[in-house]
């Protein structure tokens, strides 16, 4: 995504804007839409600019598609009950979604 600018704020701007906006309608393409919010991570923390933990969670949480509305209901609850944020492990997100942690 960067590539298309020389770097910079503009570059890092455009691509924090797409991670908030980004959404999987597919649920076939869960992994696929998990892989392009690593990437897009990566590529902003290289800038020193990465999305704050939280917040990548809950993009991540509020972007799924329908189906997936339960299990993010039971991680929410979890949360509050421990009273701790859902947090994001540095693991590739899509290995951790096919293993099911």
């Amino acid at each position: 995504m960067c590539q298309a600018w020389e770097g910079g704020t503009d570059c890092h701007s455009d691509i924090h804007h797409h991670i908030y906006e980004l959404k999987c309608e597919d649920e076939l393409q869960v992994c696929t839409y998990l892989e392009t919010l690593e990437r897009m991570q990566e590529q902003l923390m290289g800038m020193g600019v990465g999305v704050p933990n939280t917040d990548l969670v809950m993009v991540i949480l509020g972007s799924l598609p329908k189906l997936y509305q339960p299990l993010i209901n039971a991680i929410l609850m979890s949360a509050t009950h421990t009273k701790k944020s859902p947090s994001y492990q540095r693991k590739s997100l899509k290995t951790c979604w096919m293993d099911g942690h």
